[in-house]
């Protein structure tokens, strides 16, 4: 028996350390059985390779070796030749790199998690916007439609009855020209309410601020133009916590607000008006109320020139109320109430 002395050298025995040692009696594993059993498997197969065996050395230090071991007879004695080859810088290397790697496909599976949030947050965004698009779009076409409806309803009516007047004046202004003057002045009556519902039109048609993306904001704006140009005290008070809504929300609680100061400012007779917008989690809600002449609620039918049914029909889009509340001498109040849709 005989020891190379790079197995010596490699694990920090003396030769004679060495001699007499089974191979499992120098492995941090020694005096396992599984390690005993491959010894008897050397003697039995005459072969066994290892690919990766790990020593100890003297000194307790852990060392992998690759070990190949052959047994053949030399003049009818049995020789068992090992082949031991130190991996131990190797095998680090190896480890080193694997763990690379798994901190590689770590990185990558994080960021690969990052940029699939990031796409379905932008996805999202998108989603939102072509339907924020979509409402845009849906409220321009109900607008159109709405101020359609109204030019016919009222001033194609009025114009209508400015012809028939004028009509009724030429007949009989050889014969009666005291009736013929009556039909004239009903003419220039119909000209001047047709000519203040056409204002009233335009009006409707101007662009209400919302670029702070605040209603409560776009509603001191209206109030302080409509207060600078009337001379009448309107007053602005906002209840509860104002969170962002959406855009047709804002758009046609603004223009209900803006139909019913117009209508206050030009047949109440007052000199106060309050605006107050409520808030909470389910619902807004938006009062105008004036102290004027007020009116018979039952005569509003008879009343075209108010805008009162494109208020109504804000409110009902939005799946809300609108409710008016006067009475001759103690003036009008406009109630809207809107539900606000779950985020």
């Amino acid at each position: 028996m005989d020891v190379n002395p790079f197995l010596e050298d490699l694990l920090a025995y003396s030769h004679d350390e060495l001699i007499g040692r089974k191979l499992w009696e120098i492995g941090p594993f020694k005096d396992v059985a599984a390690a005993q059993a491959a010894f008897e498997k050397l003697q039995e197969d005459g072969y066994v390779r290892y690919e990766d065996l790990p020593l100890q050395t003297k000194g307790g230090r852990r060392i992998d070796v690759e070990f190949v071991s052959n047994v053949y007879a030399v003049n009818g004695e049995q020789i068992i030749q090992c082949n031991i080859r130190d991996i131990t810088d190797r095998k680090r290397a190896e480890e080193q790199l694997h763990a690379l790697r798994l901190e590689l496909e770590d990185r990558v599976a994080a960021r690969t998690a990052e940029l699939g949030r990031a796409i379905r947050a932008l996805q999202r965004e998108i989603v939102e916007r072509e339907r924020a698009e979509a409402r845009e779009h849906q409220v321009v076409v109900e607008e159109r439609t709405r101020i359609a409806r109204e030019i016919h309803d009222t001033l194609a009516q009025g114009f209508t009855g400015i012809v028939i007047q004028l009509e009724a004046a030429e007949d009989v202004l050889a014969d009666e020209p005291e009736e013929a003057r009556l039909h004239m002045l009903r003419a220039r009556t119909l000209a001047r309410d047709s000519l203040s519902e056409a204002r009233r039109s335009v009006w409707a048609l101007r662009p209400l601020a919302q670029g702070a993306d605040d209603l409560g904001y776009a509603f001191l704006h209206l109030v302080h133009k409509l207060t600078e140009t009337s001379g009448t005290s309107i007053g602005f008070t906002l209840q509860g916590v104002l969170r962002p809504l959406r855009q047709d929300i804002e758009h046609h609680l603004l223009r209900i607000g803006q139909e019913a100061l117009v209508n206050a400012l030009r047949h109440a007779n007052t000199t106060e008006i309050r605006v107050t917008l409520t808030c909470d989690d389910a619902r807004i809600g938006l009062i105008v109320e004036d102290s004027g002449d007020g009116f018979d609620v039952e005569d509003l039918t008879d009343r075209p020139g108010l805008g009162l049914r494109g208020m109504r029909e804000r409110a009902d889009s939005l799946g809300g109320t609108l409710t008016i509340t006067s009475k001759p001498g103690v003036g009008t109040r406009v109630e809207t109430v809107v539900p606000i849709p779950a985020q």
